[in-house]
């Protein structure tokens, strides 16, 4: 079996509670769009793993510190700069860290997250560590 490889690696981090549904962190793309909500995510580093990465872009986007990264899938797509193929892992919530970006966050439920997220392909990577992840 061939295993991708990655450029990008982001992190679908989860605040389980229970009785309650699962809430998901999201960002404003660096884009600025005032309409959309991602998923935390970016290069990885020379000599990172993609789960180092994974980790290190949510504290860094979203001011969030995550642990226990389990991969959930990857997207391929076309960027500006080229050719990206993302890894998913899926994550535990830590607590606040301080973000070295100025964006918005949020924790959303997945059906308000049916509504704000643009590429079906990331919802169903949200779903998946869901299905994961979440008690039942």
């Amino acid at each position: 079996m061939h295993t991708p490889s990655f450029t990008h690696a982001g992190g679908v981090v989860l605040r389980l509670q229970p009785g309650a549904s699962p809430l998901v962190l999201v960002v404003r793309p660096s884009s600025g769009s005032r309409s959309e909500w991602v998923l935390p995510k970016g290069h990885i580093e020379p000599g990172e793993s993609a789960e180092e990465a994974a980790v290190r872009e949510v504290a860094e986007e979203a001011g969030v510190a995550a642990s226990d990264p389990h991969y959930v899938g990857f997207i391929r797509y076309e960027a500006s700069r080229g050719h990206v193929s993302c890894a998913f892992y899926s994550m535990n919530e830590d607590g606040p860290v301080p973000s070295e970006e100025d964006r918005p966050v949020a924790w959303l439920g997945l059906e308000k997250l049916r509504g704000l997220m643009r590429y079906p392909e990331t919802l169903a990577l949200v779903e998946r560590a869901i299905e994961l992840r979440a008690p039942r």
